[in-house]
C-alpha cells in the first residue's frame, strides 16, 4: 500500500530536527568554553603553588652549606622548624572538574614528588643538626666543636663528662666506614667521637693510676720514676677541671715521696752522724782508759776494785731495717723485752704492726702519725704510759716516769734494761706546740743497758751499742725523766 505523508508533516519534522542538533551543539560549545576557563584557572593556581613551592625550597637550602653535606653555620632548631612549618602548610592542589588525561594531572604529580623530596631534604638537615647537637655537647669552651663545615682546633672535652655519655652518643652517631662511601661530613662526626673518646679514656686511665693514693695513703712501693711518668700523663689532660683534680692527687703523691725522700737522706745522715759519734766515743774511751792504765800505774795503785761497771747484754734491733726512721720507742721497748726473754719470736716488723697507734695523734693515748714515714705536723711518738700498757701484753713492765738517775742505775743493778726518753744524738730540746701540749721535736728513745764511771751503756735502735758520757746523758734524761722499766 503506498502512503504518502503530507508535505506539511515532512517540513515540520525537518524543523525539530534542525532546533536539536542546534540545540546540542551550543550547549558543547558552552561547555568547551567553560572547560577552557577552568583550565586556565587551574594552570594560574599551578604556577602559584610552584612559586610557593620553590620559596621553600630555597629556604631550605640556606639551611646548607656551600661545601657539600655540611649544614650552614650557626644554624639554630628554630630555622629548620620555620621551613618545617611552611611546608607542613603547603597543600597540593584539588580542583572541581576531571583533571584526569591532562597535563595538569602530570604537573600536580611532579610538584606532589618534589614536596616529598624536599620534606626527605628537610628530615636529612634536622637529622644532621640533632647529631651534631650531641657532637657538640661532648665538648666544652665557647666555641662549637662543630659549626657549619668549620671544625675548631681547640677540642676540649666537657666538664664532667662521663665515659657512659660518650658511648651512648657514640652509638647513636657514629657510622662505621667499611666501604669507603661515608661522606666527609659523617667523617668529621666520626673523628669528633674518636677525639672525645680518646680524651675521657685518658682521663680514665690517669684517674685509674693515681689510685696509687687512696684514704690519706700512697700504695707501698711507689717511685719518684712512677710519679715522673704519671705526671708526663696528667700534662696531657686538656680538659681544665680534670687536669686540676688529677694534679691536686699528684701533688699529695709528691708530698708523700719528697717525705720519704727526706726520711731517708734524715736516715742517712743520722746513721753517718751515730757512726762517726761512735767511733768517736770509742775513740775517746780507748784514750782515757789508756789514760787511766798510765795514772794507775804511775801511782802504783789499782782501781778496778773500786769502779762498778753494769753492761746487760741487751739485743739490738736497728729501726732503719725494719723501714721504721720513726719505730725507736717500739723498737727499744722490744730490745728489753727480748733481753728479759719475752716475745721472742717477734720481729721488729711484726711487733710495729701490734703497736697502740692513736688517730688523733696524741702521743699520751697511742702513737701519733706512722712509725714508718715522717708526716709533717704530727708528733710521731708513743709516751711511757700507753708505751707500758702495751708492753705489760708480753711480759712485766712498768712506768718508772719521774725516776730520778740513781733509780735508773738500780734497775740496771738488778738486771732490768730501761726504756729512756731522751734526744737525737744528745743534742739541745727543740720545741713544738701541738693541740695536746708541748713536745720535743728532736727526741729519741733507746735502751739503758749499763753504766760505768762516767759513763752509760746504751742499746740504740738508731745507732748501735755504745758508751755516752754521764754528762750528755744525764742533761738529756733529766728533760722529762720518760722511763718504762722490763723487770
Amino acid at each position: 500500500m503506498n502512503l504518502k505523508l503530507p508535505k506539511k508533516t515532512i517540513v515540520t519534522a525537518a524543523t525539530i530536527i534542525i532546533f536539536v542538533f542546534v540545540i546540542s551543539g551550543g550547549l558543547f560549545a558552552y561547555d568547551h568554553y567553560n572547560y577552557k576557563q577552568n583550565m586556565a584557572k587551574a594552570e594560574d593556581r599551578l604556577s602559584d603553588l610552584h612559586k610557593e613551592l620553590t620559596l621553600i625550597k630555597d629556604q631550605a637550602d640556606l639551611l646548607k652549606s656551600d661545601t657539600p653535606d655540611f649544614l650552614k653555620a650557626d644554624l639554630t632548631q628554630k630555622e629548620i622548624d620555620g621551613v618545617n612549618s611552611s611546608l607542613n602548610t603547603f597543600k597540593s592542589p584539588k580542583f572541581d572538574f576531571d583533571t584526569k588525561g591532562n597535563e595538569l594531572t602530570i604537573k600536580i604529580e611532579k610538584m606532589n614528588t618534589e614536596k616529598e623530596s624536599l620534606k626527605i631534604e628537610l628530615e636529612e638537615i634536622n637529622h644532621k643538626f640533632f647529631i651534631q647537637e650531641k657532637v657538640n655537647s661532648l665538648f666544652g669552651g665557647d666555641e662549637k666543636a662543630i659549626n657549619g663545615d668549620t671544625v675548631s682546633q681547640n677540642l676540649v672535652i666537657a666538664d664532667d663528662l662521663h665515659a657512659e655519655k660518650v658511648i651512648e652518643i657514640k652509638n647513636m652517631v657514629f657510622v662505621e666506614d667499611k666501604e669507603g662511601d661515608v661522606n666527609e661530613w659523617q667523617t668529621t662526626i666520626n673523628d669528633l667521637v674518636k677525639e672525645a673518646e680518646t680524651q675521657i679514656n685518658q682521663i680514665g686511665a690517669v684517674t685509674k693510676s693515681l689510685e696509687i693514693y687512696k684514704d690519706g695513703q700512697v700504695a707501698e712501693g711507689v717511685t719518684r720514676k712512677d710519679y715522673d711518668s704519671m705526671k708526663l700523663e696528667v700534662e696531657k689532660v686538656k680538659n681544665h677541671k680534670a687536669k686540676n683534680r688529677l694534679s691536686e692527687t699528684l701533688a699529695k703523691i709528691d708530698l708523700h715521696l719528697k717525705e720519704q725522700e727526706e726520711a731517708a737522706k734524715a736516715k742517712a745522715e743520722a746513721k753517718a752522724k751515730a757512726e762517726a759519734e761512735k767511733q768517736k766515743r770509742e775513740k775517746e774511751s780507748i784514750t782515757e782508759q789508756k789514760s787511766n792504765k798510765s795514772s794507775a800505774k804511775s801511782n802504783n795503785t789499782s782501781t778496778s776494785s773500786n769502779l762498778k761497771i753494769v753492761e746487760l747484754k741487751v739485743p739490738y734491733l736497728n729501726q732503719y731495717l725494719a723501714n721504721a726512721p720513726m719505730g725507736c720507742e717500739a723498737a727499744a721497748l722490744l730490745q728489753a723485752l727480748q733481753y728479759k726473754g719475752y716475745a721472742k719470736n717477734y720481729t721488729l716488723e711484726r711487733f710495729l704492726e701490734e703497736m697502740p697507734v692513736d688517730q688523733e695523734g696524741n702521743p699520751n693515748n697511742g702513737f701519733g702519725g706512722t712509725p714508718y714515714k715522717v708526716v709533717s705536723g704530727v708528733y710521731q711518738s708513743i709516751y711511757p704510759a700507753p708505751l707500758s700498757k702495751w708492753g705489760s701484753k708480753y711480759g712485766s713492765v712498768s712506768n718508772m716516769t719521774g725516776s730520778s738517775i740513781e733509780n735508773l742505775k738500780k734497775q740496771l743493778e738488778n738486771g732490768n734494761p730501761v726504756i729512756v726518753y731522751v734526744t737525737m744524738n744528745w743534742g739541745s730540746p727543740q720545741y713544738g706546740q701541738y693541740f695536746w701540749g708541748t713536745g720535743i721535736d728532736n727526741a729519741h728513745v733507746m735502751t739503758l743497758s749499763g753504766y760505768k764511771e762516767g759513763y752509760y751503756h746504751v742499746t740504740d735502735p738508731a745507732a748501735g751499742k755504745y758508751w755516752v758520757k754521764a754528762s750528755a746523758f744525764e742533761a738529756s734524761y733529766n728533760l722529762t725523766k720518760y722511763a718504762v722499766v722490763v723487770y
